[in-house]
């Protein structure tokens, strides 16, 4: 498995490829500096298509995943010539990482299978037009897991669990509509390189949320009340973004990467006093395995991508 995060200036340019990744990846989350939500794109999405604010797989966002990067197009969710974009990147690998989809059936305790592996993180995104991404760890229990869009506790009936082989989702709109196009990713626990965890917020500024054996490249957060996700890379500074909805980047909340964690503020989302907050990082670089290369995993069939 491997992993890289970076930034770019925005030019107005359709059909502009970044460069320099350093791999071909199967998974691109880019995030604009304004308000705007993330565009991601695997390589279980086809041609040149990508989900963004619409929730349905859009043409001329991340247009294609290259031998050496990734290339986008002209719209302004990811190369307006206003802003600065920031980026992380993620190469799939036997046994650590997956991705793929699966045509919803609407049925409740759904096992998608085939993955390979126990997952330690998993994100489900809908290509159903309404719904918005759920998503699950390990420190989640029972039925639960969160929904980005919302500011409030787990839920149950989305991804109800991460199992041997893969996850079970229910019977919510977001994670099995009938006839819906689901994308999703998965993430195993891979020590000093990608981890899960939890922490109760204190209210102290300037945190330091310590422990993690390495330092992340990307860190993903969600309270469970009164808050949406959030996520942030190095290349963001001081700042974070929400990953749900549409926000700016935002200070006080996940305000710096550390050598062994992150900084949190007192803002919501960061470290307010008595909320839990559930969390996941991953470090850049490859894994301690360096991993091969993996089929994507459609519609619970394997396809081989070169």
């Amino acid at each position: 498995m491997q992993v890289a995060t970076g930034s770019y200036a925005g030019n107005n340019a359709d059909n502009r490829a970044i460069t320099g990744v350093g791999f071909q990846p199967d998974l691109v989350i880019i995030q604009s500096q304004d308000s705007q939500h993330p565009i991601v794109k695997t390589s279980a999405m086809a041609g040149d298509t990508a989900l963004g604010s619409s929730t349905t797989l859009t043409a001329n966002l991340i247009q294609s995943l290259d031998a050496d990067g990734f290339t986008v197009g002209s719209d302004s969710r990811v190369n307006s010539g206003t802003y600065s974009f920031y980026w992380i990147a993620m190469r799939a690998a036997a046994g650590e990482m997956a991705v793929g989809n699966y045509t919803g059936d609407g049925a409740d305790n759904r096992a998608i299978t085939g993955v390979g592996f126990l997952p330690e993180f998993v994100m489900v995104l809908p290509a159903t037009g309404t719904d918005s991404t759920s998503w699950r760890t390990s420190q989640h229990s029972g039925d639960a897991s969160q929904y980005v869009n919302s500011a409030g506790a787990p839920f149950a009936n989305f991804v109800q669990s991460l199992d041997a082989d893969g996850f079970t989702v229910g019977s919510a709109s977001p994670v099995n509509k009938s006839g819906g196009d689901i994308h999703w990713f998965a993430i195993k626990s891979i020590t000093g390189y990608s981890k899960s965890g939890s922490y109760t917020g204190t209210g102290a500024d300037d945190y330091s949320l310590s422990g993690f054996g390495f330092q992340p490249a990307w860190f993903f957060s969600q309270a469970d009340a009164a808050s949406r996700a959030y996520h942030k890379t190095s290349e963001m500074g001081t700042g974070a973004h929400r990953f749900g909805t549409a926000q700016s980047l935002t200070d006080n909340i996940i305000q710096a990467i550390e050598s062994d964690g992150v900084q949190l503020g007192t803002a919501t989302g960061g470290n307010v006093n008595t909320v839990v907050y559930r969390w996941f990082a991953i470090k850049a670089g490859s894994s301690p395995s360096g991993g091969s290369a993996v089929p994507v995993i459609m519609n619970q069939y394997r396809q081989r991508w070169n």
